[in-house]
């Protein structure tokens, strides 16, 4: 399934990343469990609708019917509900994708130590560094999986607005790394981001300078060569 090759292409560039304190992650799309009565897991439905015809039971067939019927009515009390501002046809719609079947879920692993899920606790024991890298390594990861399926000659270009706030030098020099390892052209605005970093091999950038007396915003315009940053005059 496309899905599935979408995540062994993202596991791929994130196994093959180098980030500090040996922490890995990896993506998994996994089978939904059962979550009402009359429903199935995704595992037994996909197992009863992948059988011959010839050779399903007619329990088989019920299960099936109940379990897509319970659906139904879950999207009917949805439609009803006084919160809902959806039409019928659209809850319908989003409960019986086959995609709503199943979850991405997201590990982590340090050195040799066992992959543990990253839940809400787990990253709240992060610290402010392996927090950022717990985002950006799997967003950069699902951004550059994406174009590989794209045309050689189409633009890699990703746009960050208040880029890498809240991380710290060392950590942002490490997300500029990755950018650059994984070729992506860039944009991004910052009120404290210069990128000037030895992981960076050239960079434009424009420090935007309000003058209120003029009613005016003036630029300033600076390349940095990946050993000094050197002012140009415009």
């Amino acid at each position: 399934m496309l899905a599935q090759d979408w995540v062994k292409r993202m596991n791929a560039l994130m196994d093959g990343m180098d980030l500090s304190g040996a922490l890995k992650f990896r993506l998994s799309w996994e089978q939904k469990k059962q979550e009402l009565e009359d429903e199935l897991s995704t595992a037994e439905l996909i197992g009863l609708m992948s059988k011959d015809l010839s050779i399903a039971t007619d329990e088989d067939k019920q299960k099936v019917v109940r379990h897509f019927r319970a659906r139904i009515e879950r999207a009917k009390r949805l439609q009803d509900s006084p919160d809902s501002f959806r039409s019928l046809y659209e809850i319908m719609k989003e409960i019986l994708d086959y995609r709503q079947w199943f979850e991405f879920r997201l590990y982590y692993q340090r050195g040799m130590e066992n992959k543990r899920e990253l839940t809400n606790n787990a990253y709240d024991k992060f610290s402010g560094g392996e927090k950022a890298l717990s985002i950006y390594v799997p967003l950069l990861a699902a951004l550059c999986a994406k174009y590989q399926s794209a045309a050689s000659f189409a633009p890699r270009i990703i746009a960050l607005d208040e880029a890498f706030a809240g991380v710290d030098e060392n950590n942002i020099e490490k997300m500029f790394e990755l950018i650059e390892n994984l070729e992506f052209d860039y944009i991004m605005n910052s009120q404290i981001l210069w990128g000037d970093y030895k992981t960076v091999p050239g960079l434009c950038i424009y420090e935007l300078i309000s003058d209120r007396s003029k009613g005016c915003v003036l630029k300033v315009k600076y390349i940095w060569n990946g050993y000094k940053k050197v002012l140009v005059e415009i």
